[in-house]
């Protein structure tokens, strides 16, 4: 044999001795685990914690909406824009929401109208176009209030973003179809 290859073959096998060793011990294997799990739980949890407040938000906004309707249903108030409809919506509102930042639309719809789709609003591009409304209500008619609200959404980690408008905010809507009360 030659001496030159042996001495390169005893000084591989020496060179490589630390790296043999290091992955044999197992002292940090609980730490590189957590290093490699704990971002997918924590994005995880996160997303979680932010999907379930919109959920809980979006419900809370849709029976504020039904509690308010309820104003005209009942005509204890006659239009959205009378101080008997602003004041529910606004003493119906909680800390979560601006009672400046929501907007009603009040449409009267045809008489036994089977398909209310086309008076129901445009979303495009982040813009709400919604067809026009009427004014006062009376009793026997069949109305329909859509209320929205823009609510500000915190982007979360790896992209995760439950925003539906251009602008990184989330559209809550709330439709109550309903016949008014004689």
């Amino acid at each position: 044999m030659n001496p030159t290859s042996t001495f390169g073959l005893r000084s591989l096998r020496h060179a490589a001795a630390p790296c043999r060793e290091m992955f044999r011990n197992e002292e940090a294997t609980t730490a590189v685990e957590f290093a490699l799990v704990a971002p997918f739980a924590i994005v995880g949890i996160l997303s979680t914690l932010q999907f379930a407040i919109i959920l809980f938000a979006q419900t809370y906004f849709e029976d504020i909406a039904e509690r308010t309707a309820r104003t005209l249903l009942t005509r204890q108030a006659n239009s959205i824009t009378s101080s008997p409809f602003k004041n529910s919506l606004c003493a119906n509102l909680t800390a979560l929401f601006d009672c400046a930042n929501v907007s009603a639309q009040l449409t009267i719809l045809p008489y036994n109208v089977s398909d209310p789709t086309p008076y129901l609003p445009n979303i495009s591009g982040g813009v709400v176009s919604m067809p026009a409304g009427a004014g006062t209500v009376m009793a026997g008619q069949d109305v329909m209030v859509l209320m929205t609200y823009k609510w500000p959404v915190i982007g979360g980690p790896l992209g995760f973003n439950l925003a539906n408008l251009a602008d990184g905010s989330r559209l809550m809507t709330s439709v109550t179809i309903f016949r008014v009360e004689p």
